[in-house]
């Protein structure tokens, strides 16, 4: 009798936690970055940085008002 309720226990719990729903990660994920990189002009002490933000036109016009 302890046997059948534990195979009956366990069937439940299994059939209940395949028919949740799965819920998929979102397919369209937006990813941004920011690359910086910083060098130094030849016989000086200033610092020239380069920006880029992204592949949109958008985010490359930033990228370079970012730059000067």
């Amino acid at each position: 009798m302890k046997r059948l309720l534990l195979i009956l226990l366990t069937t439940t719990i299994g059939f209940t936690t395949l028919a949740q729903e799965q819920k998929a990660t979102s397919p369209k994920i937006s990813v941004t970055y920011a690359y910086v990189t910083v060098s130094n002009k030849t016989l000086s002490k200033k610092l020239k940085v380069n920006v880029d933000l992204g592949d949109k036109p958008e985010q490359q016009e930033e990228g370079n008002r970012l730059s000067d």
